[in-house]
């Protein structure tokens, strides 16, 4: 094939003339590649059972919902680890488990303040008492 502007000799899939410049017409040139457009990754079920728990536990179950935002935070970690290719909520599992041992913590922290208010009353009462 010859170049339109001067007459020279094209290299094939050339774009423009290696003597003149020119630039060749489309059908000497590659079309166009296009990447696939790129998927949402699914996320996981259990993480988003996780975070649901986790706000759950602090509005209507107390210590049940925390229980299960660990449990599911917990499986929901390993089902991404396990994956391949992993899906996404990473981030949502460790929201739910943080809501979920934070708030047992508290709830343990609690109980023991409860318990020690109740035996330091028991302890002060018959203490008080031998002098009343």
């Amino acid at each position: 094939m010859n170049c339109a502007q001067c007459g020279a000799t094209l290299v094939a899939g050339a774009v423009f003339c290696s003597k003149c410049g020119a630039r060749l017409a489309l059908e000497n040139t590659l079309p166009p590649t296009y990447l696939p457009a790129p998927t949402a990754r699914p996320t996981s079920y259990l993480a988003i059972a996780s975070v649901i728990f986790g706000v759950l536990c602090w509005v209507t179950l107390p210590v049940v919902g925390a229980i299960a935002a660990i449990i599911t935070g917990h499986l929901a970690k390993a089902e991404i680890r396990k994956s391949n290719p992993p899906p996404a909520g990473g981030e949502l599992a460790t929201v739910g488990l943080i809501l979920g041992y934070v708030h047992l913590a508290l709830i343990l922290v609690g109980a023991m303040i409860i318990l020690a208010l109740i035996l330091l009353g028991i302890s002060l009462h018959s203490a008080l008492g031998a002098f009343l």
